[in-house]
């Protein structure tokens, strides 16, 4: 009698990503060998022949791959594809249960917070706690995006603004609180809360522009990331854990509403877990 082999939910998991990952690769190649230059076509054409050449069983496989002929190779392309849909499909079904116990999938729980999908299927008295994590985890995302020098959008633009602004605001701060300690004034709290006012306005009216704020902007990011966190950590409390029941549990919702929302939440959970979510 053969052994039933055990697998646990982590190797589910990987298996979905594996899977999913093959297809991720096999559709990006697809379009470079249509839209690419010619020498990102001839690469492209290279890996898609490889993959479908190694997925084809070793008895019945040409000698190598440039003995595949077009007809072997359309048809076993689409058995790729079969196979490593239904492969995803099922890993991910299989792990939808234990996604909160899983470490793979704890990541892709935080990156995928923030979506309606997400916020529409979790209770009202859990919605402000996955609002903040996702808060933070934005405030993250963002903080890479500008760093790394990437497109940044007009509702992204503001809060960079803002973030500069602040720190820009508590330079004023300095700077104001020096020149009334030399000439012996007091300086008062009013005061600084002007400071801050008027230098915010002035961003906001575009009268202090963007290389103004730039020296800003890192450290003004970094200190909203931190209150972001402080905020969502102080409303976790201290079962750090919850958090991942409570998204696991929308996600499993969603995927089980009907056959194309699982494919949603399948394609969605795997583009989180790799960090394209949001690309």
């Amino acid at each position: 009698m053969t052994r039933r082999i055990e697998v646990t939910p982590d190797q589910r998991w990987d298996r979905y990503v594996d899977a999913s990952g093959l297809l991720d690769k096999i559709g990006e190649n697809q379009k470079a060998e249509k839209e690419g230059r010619p020498e990102d076509r001839a690469k492209a054409t290279k890996f898609l022949r490889k993959t479908v050449y190694d997925s084809i069983p070793e008895d019945r496989r040409p000698a190598n791959v440039d003995n595949m002929n077009q007809d072997e190779y359309k048809a076993n392309y689409n058995v790729v594809l079969g196979t490593n849909d239904e492969k995803a499909a099922e890993n991910f079904g299989a792990a939808l249960g234990n996604l909160e116990n899983i470490p793979g999938a704890k990541k892709a729980l935080e990156e995928i917070a923030g979506t309606k999908e997400i916020l529409e299927r979790v209770s009202q008295d859990d919605r402000g706690i996955v609002e903040n994590l996702a808060s933070w985890k934005g405030l993250e995302r963002l903080a890479k995006k500008y760093e790394s020098g990437k497109m940044i959008s007009g509702e992204e633009r503001k809060v960079i603004q803002s973030a500069g602004a602040e720190g820009f605001a508590e330079d004023e701060v300095k700077r104001t609180k020096k020149a009334y300690e030399k000439n012996g004034e007091k300086y008062s709290e009013a005061i600084y809360s002007a400071i801050k006012v008027a230098s915010q306005v002035g961003v906001q009216s575009g009268r202090i522009k963007e290389d103004k704020l730039k020296p800003f902007i890192k450290s003004g990011l970094d200190n909203l990331k931190k209150k972001a966190k402080k905020e969502y950590e102080g409303a976790l409390g201290e079962d750090k854990d919850r958090i991942y029941k409570i998204i696991g549990n929308a996600v499993k919702t969603w995927a089980g509403e009907s056959a194309e929302e699982f494919g949603r939440a399948e394609d969605s959970m795997y583009r989180a877990s790799q960090g394209k979510l949001y690309k």
